[in-house]
């Protein structure tokens, strides 16, 4: 079992300008997942950039309609490199 706190995990900006902090991703997590898990935030009124991935991306809102944070699961798990800015 693996036990993770979201306090534990440093914030870093997206390029979409979401703030994530990544809870599980294969390269930091002891075990063998292939997926990234996140939790991402913006700021009140504020959006995200409309954006794709070449992997496939899950959210799931948890507050503010939608808007500002939510969770986000990426398989395979997420890079930069994989993040395409469409604006």
């Amino acid at each position: 079992m693996l036990i993770t706190s979201l306090n534990r995990c440093e914030e870093f900006p997206a390029g979409d300008h979401t703030q994530l902090r990544e809870l599980l991703h294969p390269s930091r997590v002891p075990i063998a997942i292939r997926y990234s898990l996140a939790h991402g935030r913006l700021e009140p009124g504020r959006r995200s950039k409309l954006h794709r991935l070449a992997s496939s991306e899950v959210y799931y809102f948890l507050a503010g309609r939608g808007v500002l944070e939510f969770l986000c699961l990426v398989d395979p798990a997420w890079t930069p490199q994989d993040e395409d800015v469409i604006e």
